[in-house]
């Protein structure tokens, strides 16, 4: 797996579609600062990198947060800009969370739909 969780072949194929190319390798650029650069534990600065999936307007909806990609290219998972929203905030308002994912990069999802489930965030 490459930096940012995809297979090498993935990311062989995204490199050679140009600009599509071009956004994985500032993901993979992205995800390598942070953790090389700073550190997940630094006393000047604490950071978290939140990262979903495919990116669509939406709704609030129910999220899964996970510590890698689980998800690939052919079979790419929905996350709301609502619920990204939602968890960046509670990131900044819940101490808890924000030591549970301080120095990671959560990927964030919507949560398949449940029967008889409320559509309340899973963190």
């Amino acid at each position: 797996m490459s930096a940012a969780g995809r297979s090498l072949p993935e990311v062989l194929l995204l490199g050679a579609t140009g600009r599509t190319g071009r956004l994985v390798l500032a993901e993979l650029l992205a995800r390598g600062l942070p953790v090389r650069a700073i550190g997940p534990r630094n006393g000047r600065l604490a950071w978290v990198v939140v990262r979903p999936d495919t990116l669509r307007t939406g709704e609030f909806s129910s999220y899964a947060l996970h510590e890698s990609l689980v998800n690939n290219l052919a079979r790419p998972g929905d996350t709301d800009r609502a619920s990204v929203a939602h968890f960046m905030a509670e990131l900044v308002t819940a101490a808890e969370t924000w030591r549970a994912w301080a120095g990671k990069l959560p990927v964030i999802v919507n949560a398949p739909p449940q029967r008889g489930s409320s559509s309340s965030p899973s963190t």
